[in-house]
């Protein structure tokens, strides 16, 4: 509730005090989320309560904390530039003895490896955990055989078959063992109903967006950011000031697409499935 506008469409007085004070509540929830939650929520919290209050010191001094936990040390130093900047700018003031004791904290950190920050494992693979999960031992020792061989090179499996057989518990089951073994496990589906370009890669990708340190998100898309996200936004969110698409990501000529729209893609028609 803290999120919606407080009697939108009224104006006066009285409305913006009680705006003002629901915002005071969400921030300083959002700043306890910041504090206490794993380091992927505990950035994404300390973010948005930055947005809501730039100039509040406390919810700046989460975000570097909240980076640090996440061994994510330059976009710690650089939440502290960016907060040092407004500071001067706006107020004319210099940071407080806290916020300057964890610019120095986050020099002294050692910066942790990102390969060693996984994701949490999707909702859509925790549906799946339901009853006993009993047979299908040829097929999860194919599919564990073929995560081995990843290492040293891509591979794919292709789950099919008659609907109910149980395909989607069977990928959920590995997909489950594949987390416990260290793998980044990422999810998608293609619902029938929905029109939705790319949908399974763009689910996927968007778990990836609110789930990783920015710092990691920047090594892994690359080049590629600014395309991918006009696929997921969140992406974008999480790297402000991203540059404007590839030309090999920009509107094909001939599509009949106005201004700004996406091009007109394949459409998604297949039965939900999965990818491993």
């Amino acid at each position: 509730m803290a999120r919606q506008r407080f009697l939108p469409g009224e104006a006066g007085d009285w409305a913006a005090r009680r705006q003002t004070a629901l915002d005071g509540v969400l921030v300083a929830a959002l700043e306890v989320i910041a504090e206490a939650a794993e380091p992927p929520t505990a950035v994404h919290a300390a973010e948005e309560a930055c947005a809501l209050r730039p100039l509040r010191e406390t919810s700046h001094l989460k975000l570097i904390r909240a980076h640090l936990r996440a061994g994510d040390r330059a976009e710690a130093l650089g939440a502290y530039k960016r907060c040092r900047q407004l500071l001067a700018e706006e107020l004319g003031v210099d940071p407080s003895p806290a916020l300057q004791a964890a610019y120095l904290e986050a020099l002294r950190e050692p910066e942790v490896p990102q390969a060693t920050v996984r994701p949490a494992l999707p909702a859509l693979v925790l549906l799946e955990d339901k009853g006993v999960f009993t047979g299908r031992r040829a097929e999860l020792a194919r599919l564990n055989d073929l995560l081995a061989q990843a290492r040293s090179g891509p591979r794919l499996a292709y789950l099919c078959g008659d609907p109910g057989i149980g395909k989607t518990r069977l990928a959920a089951e590995f997909a489950r063992a594949a987390y416990r073994a260290g793998a980044i496990v990422l999810a998608g589906r293609c619902d029938r109903e929905q029109i939705v370009p790319y949908q399974p890669f763009a689910e996927a990708l968007k778990h990836l967006a609110v789930s990783l340190p920015a710092g990691a998100l920047r090594a892994i898309t690359g080049g590629w950011a600014p395309d991918l996200a006009r696929l997921v936004p969140q992406l974008g969110d999480r790297l402000p000031g991203l540059g404007p698409p590839s030309a090999a990501g920009r509107k094909p000529r001939g599509t009949g697409c106005s201004k700004g729209s996406w091009p007109r893609w394949p459409r998604c028609r297949a039965p939900r499935r999965w990818c491993c």
